[in-house]
This record gives C-alpha cells, structure tokens and sequence, in this order.
C-alpha cells in the first residue's frame, strides 16, 4: 500500500516522502558513477604513465623522485650537489636514458639530451659540458694532454698557424693552411724536435691531404 500524502492545512500542495527518496537515489547514482569514472581515469593514467612525461621526465621516474624523501629535501633546499648525488644514487640518468634510447639511437646526442633535461630541472651541469649563453649544453672543448706546449712550440717553428677542436678531434692549421689532426703532426714532430727547430729557420713541412 502506498503512503498517503500528508495533510497541510495551509493551502500548499501535499509533500511526499517519494520525491526525497527519488533524490537520494539519484544522488547515490550520480556518486558511484563518479566514482567509477575517477577509478577507470586512475587505470588509465596508471597505465600509460609508462609512456608520459613531465618536462621530459618519465612519470614513474617523478613519482619515484617524489617518494625519496631525501631527494625531495635537496630539490626544495635547491642544494644542486646533494640532489645530483641523491638522483645518481637512484639512477634517475640511466632509467631515463633507458626511456628516450629506442627515440634517439646516437649514444652521444642521447647523453646531451638527457643531461639538458637534467640541467633544467636540478642546475646541474655534468662533466662534460658547458652551458652557453642561452642555457643549453654544449661538450666541452677536450683538449689532449701537451697539446698546449706542443702548439706553442709549433708555432715558434712556423710549423702551425691555428688550432680547432671539432667532434673532440683537435686539428691544427699548418703554415701552408692545411688542416691535419694534432696526433698525426705529433707522431712526426715532437716537442724535442719543435724546440730544436724554433732555434732556427722555420721548416718548411708539405702536407698532404
């Protein structure tokens, strides 16, 4: 048997208690399908957060970063040495490179990539690089061990004239304008030799190219 309606003597319409119930329930209806669609979305960002990123971070790399209390410490202390030990402790640069190596084959442009998204994000700068004027990376100028003396006495011999590092070969420029790699000029004149050469009249050396 339904409920009757309850009496108001005041003129307004009868109130039922079925209209209430309606709300509830929809109300129930509306909270458990949010629910559901909050748990799928989790799934899914769960999911693919294997293949997203975070200004170039891998989002698993993050959420690991974000548990590791004293990584977290060195980045809001913005201490750069201790978080760069804490991240090469967690191997942060690996598993990143692990994440970008199937996109970028080249171990050496691979390596610059991973360290400018470090840079942007921790101030660190590895070994190996520089930071120019417009704060990006760039390699180091190596310049092999007695290059600087060799080049010196070089050219008080008038054997070479300038010197370029390119893709970290170190060539020099002879006399006659010659670009030759610094260790195949070395190999034949070495630094005994130039100091005996600087004494006397410049040589003069054809290279071939």
């Amino acid at each position: 048997m339904s409920q009757r309606p309850t009496y108001q003597p005041n003129g307004r319409r009868p109130v039922s208690s079925h209209p209430v119930a309606s709300k509830a329930s929809l109300w129930v209806e509306a909270l458990l399908c949010c629910s559901s669609l909050f748990f799928i979305g989790f799934v899914v960002v769960l999911f693919a957060s294997e293949y997203l990123t975070i200004g170039g971070v891998p989002v698993p790399i993050i959420l690991s970063f974000v548990a590791d209390e004293t990584a977290r410490d060195a980045y809001f202390q913005k201490d750069s040495q201790k978080l760069h030990d804490r991240l090469q402790g967690m191997e942060i640069e690996e598993r990143v490179k692990a994440f970008y190596r199937p996109k970028i084959r080249n171990e050496a442009q691979l390596d610059q990539h991973i360290h400018q998204i470090l840079y942007d994000r921790t101030g660190h700068v590895g070994d190996a690089y520089q930071v120019n004027a417009q704060g990006v990376l760039t390699l180091k100028q190596s310049v092999p061990d007695g290059f600087e003396v060799w080049f010196e006495l070089a050219q008080k011999a008038g054997l070479v004239t300038d010197s370029l590092n390119q893709n970290g070969v170190q060539y020099v420029v002879t006399s006659e304008g010659t670009v030759v790699p610094y260790e195949e000029l070395a190999a034949i004149f070495s630094q005994a030799e130039l100091r005996s050469l600087s004494n006397g009249s410049p040589p003069l050396v054809e290279m071939q190219e």
